[in-house]
């Protein structure tokens, strides 16, 4: 008994050890909030084996394989194995079927060379970028040849450029897609006959000051000296794979926006759904430096499931990243190393019934991976969320707030299931963490209706009260006031600049009844206003983040840009005959902001009050804001100068140039500052080490 008791215990505790295990995995699982910043999350997907030679049973290692296609019917596998001229067929527990080294053209045998893409189309027929060929082929489970795709004899096709596909497609009409390198119109498009028919979803140079003042410039100069310039030509695909339903998912090469996946519609334009301009960034969105060499993001593969989720593989640094249909970052798994679920080159990815398969082509090798628990949780949310059901997606949401309080989807699941409810109030913090502002306006408009029709009773009762009140005290002012000649205070006169500025503006200056102190309350209540709305605006119309606000360079961007302003123009105006004092000039600019003030926090309360729908308002209240201080601001110049109003014009002009020049003086100034102190710590450090 004693035995069996031990054998009982030492067995739990083997399964308990395995288990364990199986929850552990190389890498810490994170994800993108909306902000682009990193968020820790549990582990979306665990390692459950690598399949080197040996579990493969490959007499041949691979070696430097490039593709891996997955049919979902059969659970076949496809190896496009470059390095021995072939592809290799495992089957659905990875075991070595057969290989294929080449294909039946005829009565003619043409073996493969340095093949880099495989894939299938709807009547099974094997699809083979036969990239040492400089073709794609067609071919038959048994190696006969259906149809070969060499280059286009077409005037749209660059015939300088050798027609070597690196990865191959086929849709639901068996159009075939052969991806090349350098081709920078698009994907080459063939029909299934091998007729040229186009090129498919070119892209388009983004337009970017850079490239604009380069245009400028070539005009400039000699054709010589243009051709030696940066040429600007579109961003070329990395990689593809077509969906279930006929949609072509692509990656681009790294740039600066990030933007590097598109879903392709027929018409090859991108589609590829966005809550949020925020969200469509992907990949690693920070740029590392290792050993001196840049590391960004490539994503090398890409792939989609049955269910819709994509599967993004990052080649310089071996992460998998996991998108929705609506780009929203779900976590990301794997990395570089030598431990299993890690990778020392990952070149592409598939998926089968659920588990993720990565091709490692250094190691020669496929790992698996499969959901972790929080993972299939939240991959089930999903689902139920992308069919429009949020009710019985609610709970799995809750469930995973409780391990992941960063996912915003789960917040947004959550706000729509209580929208669908009518429980609007309750909806918008959840709209709010989940930084989703379309929905938040949508369950703001329907709250404003509920709460005007509960409280318009007593806001009418109370504007009642409020009129005979005013009406009765004027009455009784009017009984007993005393007639008293009214001269007007310092106040009275710099509000009176707002809706007379030229003549309000020549009766401070000649009456010199101009305050520094009520000058000094504006300034003050600019920068303190500034504060409030950067950090407390409505949450559809604040596109700042809460936690990054910086009061200083919000001081800088006011009071500091204010005084410098009105130095340089002062200093200017010896030069231009003006006959302000510094002091006139900046109390009378101070005083031009006061129906600035007033238009900004008017908006400032509608921001609180209004939908996205009606934000047309408040985009014109800001606007006249910022008119209103400029023609103020031209006012008060022009009669403290005594300018006509074409000098004003060029003084401010000049203004602002100068200002320009001094903050580029500046720049240089605290970089020099900078470099000094470098010098000097760097001495400092090399004396302590002779000490």
């Amino acid at each position: 008994m004693k035995i069996k008791r031990l054998l009982v215990i030492a067995l739990s505790l083997l399964l308990l050890m395995q288990a364990a295990y199986a929850e552990e995995a190389p890498y810490t699982g994170y994800l993108y909030n909306s902000w682009g910043e990193v968020a820790e999350c549990p582990n979306i997907f665990l390692p459950n084996g690598e399949y080197l030679q040996t579990d493969m049973g490959l007499a041949i290692p691979l070696k430097n394989p490039s593709d891996l296609y997955i049919d979902d019917a059969s659970g076949t596998f496809y190896i496009a194995d470059t390095g021995n001229n072939r592809v290799v067929v495992l089957d659905r527990s990875l075991h070595f079927i057969r290989e294929i080294t080449g294909y039946q053209d005829g009565e003619q045998t043409v073996a493969f060379r340095s093949p880099r893409g495989i894939s299938m189309d709807s009547d099974s027929h094997l699809l083979v970028a036969d990239t040492g060929n400089n073709c794609v082929v067609r071919i038959r489970q048994s190696g006969e040849m259906l149809q070969r795709y060499t280059q286009p004899e077409s005037a749209l096709y660059p015939q300088e450029i050798l027609f070597q596909p690196i990865q191959v497609a086929s849709d639901l009409e068996n159009n075939v897609y052969a991806l090349v390198p350098s081709v920078y119109q698009g994907i080459v498009l063939f029909s299934q006959e091998g007729e040229f028919l186009n090129f498919y979803g070119g892209n388009t140079v983004s337009v970017t000051p850079a490239l604009l003042l380069d245009y400028y410039w070539k005009k400039i100069l000699s054709q010589e000296q243009a051709e030696k310039m940066a040429r600007y030509v579109p961003i070329n695909y990395l990689s593809m794979d077509m969906s279930d339903d006929g949609y072509m998912y692509v990656t681009l090469y790294s740039d600066s926006t990030k933007r590097q996946i598109k879903k392709l519609n027929a018409l090859g334009k991108n589609i590829l759904r966005v809550e949020t301009e925020r969200k469509a960034k992907y990949g690693d969105l920070d740029v590392l430096y290792l050993n001196g060499t840049k590391t960004d993001t490539q994503l090398a593969d890409i792939a989609v499931d049955q269910d819709g989720f994509i599967y993004a593989l990052d080649s310089s640094r071996g992460r998998v990243f996991l998108y929705s249909q609506g780009s929203d970052s779900l976590g990301v798994f794997g990395g570089s190393g030598r431990q299993t679920g890690l990778f020392s080159s990952a070149c592409a990815i598939d998926t089968l019934d659920g588990q993720v398969y990565v091709l490692d082509s250094i190691r020669g090798s496929v790992t698996c991976f499969m959901p972790s628990d929080y993972g299939a949780a939240m991959m089930q949310a999903v689902r139920l969320y992308e069919q429009g059901m949020y009710a019985e997606s609610e709970t799995l949401w809750e469930e995973i707030l409780r391990q992941n309080q960063f996912l915003e989807l789960a917040y947004d699941g959550i706000g729509k299931a209580l929208l669908a409810r009518g429980e609007y109030e309750a909806s918008l913090p959840y709209f709010e963490k989940a930084n989703d502002t379309y929905w938040y306006s949508k369950a703001f408009g329907e709250y404003r209706v509920e709460a005007v029709r509960a409280a318009l009773p007593t806001v009418i009762a109370a504007a009642v009260v409020l009129i005979v009140a005013v009406a009765v005290i004027r009455k009784l002012r009017k009984r007993h006031a005393k007639p008293t000649e009214k001269r007007p205070g310092v106040i009275r006169l710099a509000f009176g600049t707002i809706l007379h500025p030229i003549s309000g503006y020549e009766e401070v200056r000649y009456a010199k009844k101009y305050s520094p102190v009520l000058a000094s309350m504006l300034l003050a209540l600019w920068f303190l206003f500034s504060v409030i709305e950067y950090q407390y605006s409505g949450f559809l119309f604040n596109g700042h983040k809460p936690d990054s606000i910086n009061v200083l360079l919000i001081f800088a961007q006011t009071i500091g840009l204010f005084f410098l302003m009105v130095i340089v123009n002062n200093a200017l105006s010896t030069f231009m005959d003006g006959e302000s004092t510094l002091r006139q000039l900046w109390i009378s600019c101070a005083y031009a902001l006061l129906p600035f003030l007033m238009l900004k926090a008017v908006s400032f309360v509608l921001s609180h009050t209004m939908s996205l729908e009606e934000s047309v308002w408040i985009t014109a209240i800001n606007g006249c804001a910022t008119v209103w201080l400029v023609w103020q601001i031209i006012c008060a110049v022009q009669t403290m100068q005594q300018y006509t109003l074409g000098k004003t014009v060029a003084s401010l002009l000049l203004t602002v140039v100068g200002l320009a020049v001094v903050l580029f003086i500046a720049f240089l100034f605290f970089s020099l500052l900078q470099q000094v102190w470098s010098f000097i710590r760097t001495v400092f450090d090399e004396l302590m080490l002779w000490q």
